[in-house]
């Protein structure tokens, strides 16, 4: 009996078992068109909204919506089952199982690093204490708690619809019945407008937060201090700046090259000197396994003023999922490669 033939009385005999249609129901070919169709016009929506409008707002539509995540979940289990469909896998499976294998593994770090993932920024100053601190591309409020009157910082998400008075969008203020409404933010994401509401439903006066600044909301005789600016994450180690240089290019005042000098410590009181480059970053913590797996913070050179060259800017990336997508890619090249050019014996080439 020819392979096909075997093939087909096999998936036979398997869908008199309920599991096995549906396995082979979610692991079509006209399942895998419309995922991969649809996964497709996102992106390309994604692009357009970001180019037209900002990343704020593709984010907000497309990539950190639930339905975008719930379809490359769909995706992942149609390439899954799509495997499984060819179970027991002979030689003549093997390119096929290993190039499904590989994007199922990009797939997973892509989301690895996307949830655990991180990208951030760091201002160093010479001479300055060692910094723990970045600062993220996202917003967030700082508001005192009314009993401990600790700073307590949440993460607010910018909208791609603008809240209204009518439709404000509303958050708790720690440690009391307080509510704090946003009601407005400016056109450039520096500022937002908010005001204060208490249990009884006494509306304190509407008030601009500049970024970076911060303001007390009065509701009746609670009175509240918010902040609002960049979203700031902590550092599991310190990094400190020693020198900064911009060498020039010969006979002109273009740079050449900015180079950062810096310390990393660690709280066993383990130091390391490391120099950042322009396309030459610095990583740590250091160990050949945490950079063979990414587990590591990578340090690059990303922006300096010009008026005083005692500051930097280094932009941070951390990527736990890098090591599934290399893996995953050089799969997709192995298996892609095996469907090709490998035969196993007893196969002869179809005309």
């Amino acid at each position: 009996m020819s392979e096909r033939g075997q093939d087909g009385r096999l998936r036979r005999e398997r869908c008199a078992a309920a599991e096995w249609r549906w396995i082979y129901r979610l692991g079509s070919l006209r399942l895998a068109m419309v995922l991969l169709f649809t996964v497709a016009a996102a992106c390309a929506v994604a692009t357009v909204c970001e180019s037209r409008f900002n990343r704020q707002v593709a984010e907000a539509y497309i990539y950190k919506n639930p339905f975008f995540m719930l379809w490359l979940s769909l995706l992942c289990l149609n390439l899954i089952c799509s495997v499984l469909t060819r179970w027991p896998w002979e030689r003549r499976h093997l390119g096929f199982v290993v190039t499904h294998s590989g994007i199922i593994t990009l797939l997973a770090g892509a989301v690895i690093g996307h949830f655990f993932g991180l990208e951030a920024w760091v201002n160093l100053e010479k001479g300055a204490p060692p910094v723990n601190m970045l600062t993220v591309s996202e917003t967030a409020l700082m508001v005192r708690g009314f009993h401990s009157r600790e700073f307590y910082q949440a993460p607010l998400t910018m909208r791609a619809r603008q809240p209204t008075p009518r439709r404000p969008q509303v958050l708790p203020v720690p440690e009391s019945d307080l509510r704090l409404q946003i009601l407005a933010y400016s056109a450039d994401l520096t500022g937002i407008q908010a005001r204060l509401t208490d249990a009884d439903g006494a509306t304190g006066e509407a008030e601009w937060i500049a970024a970076g600044t911060s303001r007390l909301l009065r509701a009746g005789a609670a009175v509240v201090q918010v902040g609002f600016g960049p979203r700031q994450v902590p550092l599991p180690f310190s990094v400190a700046l020693d020198d900064f240089r911009v060498p020039r290019d010969e006979g002109t005042d273009q740079p050449a090259n900015f180079i950062s000098e810096v310390t990393f410590s660690e709280a066993g009181g383990v130091t390391r000197r490391e120099r950042v480059e322009m396309n030459h970053p610095a990583s740590f913590p250091g160990g050949w396994w945490r950079l063979a797996t990414g587990l590591n913070y990578k340090f690059s050179q990303a922006g300096w003023d010009p008026a005083d060259l005692n500051r930097t800017t280094l932009q941070v990336l951390y990527d736990p999922g890098w090591l599934c997508k290399w893996l995953g890619s050089l799969l997709i090249c192995g298996g892609i490669t095996l469907m090709f050019y490998y035969r196993p014996r007893g196969t002869t080439k179809r005309s």
